[in-house]
């Protein structure tokens, strides 16, 4: 099978693959070097990623997914198993339409369910790359305000730096019973001033979906495995957001497992409150040696990036060195143990108390539709991410 196959197997089965079986670092070329090998191999990865649509929690392209990288991890060698956990599906199709002209919008999740039309919307916003927290008090604020001034739904504008609509992740405890509608600033004036029909058709259910555990055994060493631990699922495409870290954690995975066991685990659920990530933390009944976490944004353009780390001094010092050539600067947080002090789904992991990097960011067009692979990285930013997420992970794990 190549890499880039989709493949057939039952992935709630687990995998082994054969001594023959290729791996996810094959060589195109007898002149090319690992690490431009390295770049090209990861942006395939998170080409074929973006192209497979919107990568929503427990939908049809989350199944795929979650599929064709337990076979790509099977393909190098690991054993593989795809552990459901319970999470809260929201469906909703949404239209809001002006002069027969549809704007692109969706529901905000988990706020209203039912089938309604909307002929009185207030009308608010929010800044849709804003921390978590604050966007949440700003829809709570805003709802509030809609209800007292009786408005029978709510057009929220996503403001980002490209203007398009801007996912908002979301607690499934969050229900307001109100019908709350995303839509992109480029087209909050058109839809102020214009009389637009607006429906909403949303309903939400318990369902199950897949997270990834993949391990890599070592010849070498112990039985303390080092945890690397990357989301898998998104609101759009989420080249950027998901498929970089996706992509480098593939092949950081393979590499690092010639030095110690590799645990690779890949969590889907995560813009619904890290419903994966929070399963896979809870259950995982091993002690690791160390943690990694690769967030979002990492090899973006022009990406803002955030690192965490608790590293012994002496290892912090080297680490911090090497990241900053990504223009990564690690902190500590003030207490190990708080997930507060943390960023991205590192904070599901805190409670370990185990020595961990974090590293997450934002970038331009993070949680919009146009987070697609031509346009947020290249094999370049690839290639160096991960030489020094390598280097700075065999720092960490060093003993």
């Amino acid at each position: 099978m190549g890499l880039l196959a989709s493949p057939k197997p039952d992935a709630h089965l687990i995998y082994k693959a054969s001594p023959k079986a290729g791996t996810m670092m094959n060589k195109n070329s007898d002149t090319e070097t690992d690490d431009q090998a390295d770049g090209r191999k990861a942006f395939s990865i998170v080409k074929t990623y973006s192209d497979m649509g919107y990568h929503r929690t427990g939908t049809n392209t989350d199944i795929a997914t979650i599929d064709w990288l337990a076979g790509m991890l099977r393909n190098a060698g690991a054993e593989v198993t795809c552990p459901h956990f319970s999470y809260r599906h929201y469906d909703a199709a949404v239209t809001v339409t002006i002069n027969e002209h549809s704007i692109e919008a969706m529901a905000l999740h988990y706020a209203y369910t039912g089938t309604t039309t909307i002929s009185h919307p207030a009308f608010g916003e929010v800044n849709g790359h804003d921390a978590e927290d604050d966007i949440s008090n700003a829809v709570i604020t805003a709802i509030k305000t809609a209800k007292k001034h009786d408005h029978d739904g709510l057009i929220l504008t996503t403001n980002s730096p490209d203007e398009t609509l801007c996912g908002i992740n979301r607690q499934c405890c969050e229900v307001f019973d109100f019908p709350v509608i995303l839509i992109g600033r480029k087209d909050r004036q058109r839809v102020r001033e214009n009389p637009a029909q607006i429906t909403i058709s949303a309903t939400a259910q318990d369902q199950t979906a897949r997270n990834i555990v993949a391990q890599f055994r070592s010849s070498k060493n112990t039985d303390q495995p080092l945890i690397l631990t990357t989301p898998v699922s998104g609101w759009f495409n989420c080249a950027g957001e998901r498929g970089c870290g996706i992509a480098i954690s593939l092949i950081l995975a393979e590499k690092l497992s010639a030095h110690c066991p590799v645990d690779l685990l890949l969590a889907s659920g995560h813009e619904l409150g890290f419903a994966g990530g929070y399963h896979l933390a809870r259950t995982y009944d091993r002690t690791p040696h160390a943690i990694v976490h690769l967030g979002s944004s990492i090899a973006n353009i022009g990406a803002e990036m955030t690192s965490v780390c608790t590293a012994p001094s002496g290892q912090f010092s080297r680490i911090s060195k090497v990241l900053n050539t990504l223009e990564i600067r690690p902190a500590r947080p003030r207490d190990v143990l708080n997930p507060d002090g943390w960023v991205g789904e590192s904070m599901c992991w805190a409670p370990k108390n185990r020595p961990m990097l974090s590293i997450a960011g934002i970038s331009q067009h993070f949680h919009t539709p146009l987070d697609l692979a031509e346009s947020v990285t290249t094999p370049d930013l690839l290639e160096t991410a991960i030489e020094r997420t390598f280097q700075a992970t065999r720092i960490l794990i060093e003993k």
